[in-house]
């Protein structure tokens, strides 16, 4: 029968083809007959079911496209009078019942001036952003790669060369690492685009002059490979976290950490470092190792809230034995993100944090909203109620009756 072929044939296609794939990234062209408009496109396929695609920059939403099951034609995004003010990240959010798929593209000031006649271009150019000035070096990048077990299975990729340009100066400088502004002038395609701003951070507990010193190019390595290890690895259970919060409308969009790479530079002193892309706009701590957020006034965003609610369904899922920590970023984009274990570490795998971050996390999470949605429960002891003693049952008093009669005179 053609109906039973017709199941028969989606039942193929859901259990071999369960999450659509990627046909085309984004790609920015011109548009036909408009010298001043550009538009943004990519490609999806083995998408079986109705779905959503949605395309935002910098997490505001610009469209929403729905779309029926096999419709497999490109997926565009037109930006009419095209200038400075549309340049920044770009994201197409494919959403169905099998899974999802996201795709980014950043729009620099380079690719909107090579396609689009722009209407002011001196204006245009002024409020560029200003070229870096660098010294480039030759480099080799390496991506952290995942089996199932993403936590006991992890493996770097084969080494990409690239090209960068890196600031002499670095802008930032926490604890451990110093933040160097870069450029990618070539190579690790399709991860970033050519010009991408990116951030190269070196721990600054190694002092110049290393290569010369084994142990300390060790310790080096040491350092840049652990950094790979707790973000990316992070990112694994966020991309799980993900597919659970999808499944609740109400929950809307999900936080993400940005994966960092592995860097050799072997003219550099300090020959290891990580790689990640740079994120413009404020820079956000939003919760440590207390699940609350870390502002001047403590005030809860939508950010934050979620941010903590993810740390809260980690623990759920390893059962107190690992947390997320250090949460931060600009919107909904995170990175520098830490990992606290139990002293013997979970399922082979330890954190660069303290044991102690879980057990006052343990202790100082209050639940939000989007815990509520995700059905998880208080981490906080039920009050015990006070039982209030039952007032013993009084006895009833038994009265003696007075025996009324004649009364007897004795005799004279």
């Amino acid at each position: 029968m053609i109906i039973n072929d017709n199941i028969h044939f989606l039942y193929i296609c859901v259990y071999f083809f369960p999450v659509p794939r990627v046909v085309q990234r984004i790609q920015a062209v011109p548009v036909s007959g408009d010298p001043q408009s550009l538009s943004l496109g990519c490609q999806f396929t083995a998408v079986f079911t109705d779905y959503t695609v949605t395309w935002t920059r910098d997490g505001t939403v610009l469209a929403e496209i729905k779309r029926s099951a096999g419709d497999e034609s490109r997926v565009c995004l037109t930006i009419t009078k095209a200038s400075n003010k549309d340049l920044g990240k770009y994201r197409c959010s494919l959403l169905c019942s099998h899974g999802s798929v996201i795709l980014d593209y950043l729009l620099t000031y380079e690719v909107l001036s090579d396609i689009v006649i722009l209407a002011n271009p001196q204006k245009n150019i002024t409020a560029a952003p200003t070229e870096l000035v660098g010294e480039e070096e030759d480099v080799k990048c390496s991506c952290l790669l995942f089996k199932e077990d993403f936590l006991s299975e992890q493996y770097f990729d084969k080494n990409q060369p690239a090209s960068l340009v890196t600031e002499k100066e670095h802008f930032g400088e926490g604890m451990h690492r110093r933040a160097f502004r870069t450029r990618l002038k070539a190579g690790m395609v399709p991860v970033f685009t050519q010009g991408h701003h990116c951030v190269l951070k070196v721990h600054n507990a190694i002092s110049y002059g290393t290569q010369n010193n084994e142990e300390l190019v060790q310790k080096n390595y040491n350092l840049a490979v652990e950094e790979c290890h707790v973000q990316n690895t992070a990112r694994e259970y966020i991309k799980v976290w993900t597919a659970v919060a999808q499944t609740q409308d109400a929950f809307g969009e999900v936080p993400e950490i940005i994966p960092i790479y592995l860097v050799h530079r072997p003219s550099n002193d300090i020959p290891y470092a990580t790689l990640e892309e740079e994120l413009m706009g404020e820079f956000v701590k939003y919760s440590v190792r207390d699940g609350k957020e870390i502002n001047l006034k403590r005030n809860d965003s939508e950010a934050g809230q979620k941010c903590c609610t993810f740390q809260h369904w980690v623990y759920h899922k390893t059962e107190g034995n690992l947390l997320v920590t250090d949460m931060q970023g600009v919107g909904m984009r995170l990175t520098d993100v830490g990992i606290a274990t139990c002293k013997k570490g979970y399922k082979g795998f330890k954190g660069n944090c303290a044991t102690s971050f879980i057990d006052q996390f343990k202790a100082l999470h209050l639940c939000n909203k989007y815990c509520e949605i995700l059905g998880l429960k208080s981490l906080q002891p039920k009050p015990k109620k006070t039982v209030v003693p039952k007032p013993k049952p009084t006895q009833p008093v038994t009265k003696t009756k007075k025996t009324i009669g004649p009364t007897l005179k004795s005799k004279s």
